[in-house]
């Protein structure tokens, strides 16, 4: 049997609570019309979700991640289990259920472009309770990373997280149905990184900049939108900052974001400046972009650090 104190000795740099889904990803020439057929040129399985992907992509670059949530028993689950024990992802408090479904999402990339759609099955998982388990987990980390794919039970870990002094970093991407569970959520968080919908959705505003502000008053130290080829904005001492984003040949921007977040969430690890998490999170984002799928292309630190150093040479 596991003691409190054996849990507790983990110590792991990032426990992640929220969604995991298997990605079927494929690539068509251009995308359909309703009614017409596609023939997609590559058809690809890899781990997918939210918070999956950034703790994968804070592993790859050196950080002790943790999983701990639900999926079914069935070949989807059980390849995103296999698929986190490849990526050291410690999965002690992941529970394969019988007799439910995993979540599973199918991708779809336009050639050139790089854009997708993704449709998501959600799985048959009903919001259960964290485990004691679980929560000794989530009291000995650094960081707990959310998202509101379940706002149950992210409220449920924020709180826990906030009781226990663990910083909570967001994934804003998903709006829940109770916007009160939403903007409880965005007030327990601390690091909150949100796609370009996201505060415009919370807020009612439709100047970004306005919006992030708003968000920034609800109680979040870091307040950053991602907004793809653009970049991304920031709130920094109560103003808005924009990072420019790396060029780069885009082969598919799944997981895009995701990556993105554990990116930054491994720079605050390293304690660097705010410029250069930015800057690094973005490179290690960048470099996804040239792969297809959110998981096969996630850099290791050396990879990223070699691209924003030539990235600056070939500059001038």
């Amino acid at each position: 049997m596991e003691t409190d104190t054996e849990v507790s000795g983990m110590g792991y740099d990032i426990v992640g609570v929220g969604h995991a889904a298997c990605d079927f990803l494929g690539i068509v020439p251009r995308m359909p019309e309703l009614d017409r057929c596609a023939w997609m040129n590559c058809l690809e399985r890899q781990g997918g979700g939210a918070v999956s992907q950034a703790l994968v992509a804070a592993s790859r670059l050196g950080a002790r991640v943790a999983y701990a949530g639900f999926l079914g028993d069935d070949d989807a689950g059980r390849f995103l289990r296999d698929d986190f024990l490849k990526e050291r992802v410690d999965i002690e408090c992941l529970e394969l259920l019988p007799q439910q479904r995993s979540s599973v999402a199918f991708v779809v990339i336009e050639q050139g472009t790089g854009k997708r759609t993704i449709y998501v099955y959600p799985g048959t998982i009903a919001s259960r309770p964290l485990s004691p388990k679980a929560q000794r987990l989530i009291a000995a980390a650094r960081y707990l990373h959310l998202d509101a794919t379940n706002p149950e039970a992210a409220l449920e870990a924020a709180r826990f997280a906030k009781a226990n002094q663990v910083q909570v970093s967001l994934d804003g991407c998903e709006i829940a149905k109770e916007k009160e569970q939403t903007l409880e959520l965005i007030r327990l968080t601390d690091i909150l990184i949100a796609n370009e919908i996201y505060p415009r959705e919370v807020t009612g505003s439709d100047d970004p900049q306005k919006a992030l502000l708003e968000l920034a008053k609800m109680g979040p130290e870091i307040v950053i939108s991602t907004i793809g080829k653009d970049g991304c904005l920031a709130v920094v001492n109560s103003e808005i900052v924009a990072f420019t984003a790396y060029s780069v040949p885009v082969v598919d921007t799944t997981g895009a974001g995701d990556v993105f977040h554990g990116a930054f969430l491994f720079g605050l690890l390293q304690n660097w400046p705010f410029d250069s998490i930015v800057r690094f999170a973005s490179a290690t984002s960048a470099i996804n972009c040239l792969s297809l799928g959110g998981r096969a292309g996630i850099p290791t630190q050396d990879q990223v650090l070699r691209f924003i150093a030539d990235y600056r040479e070939q500059s001038g």
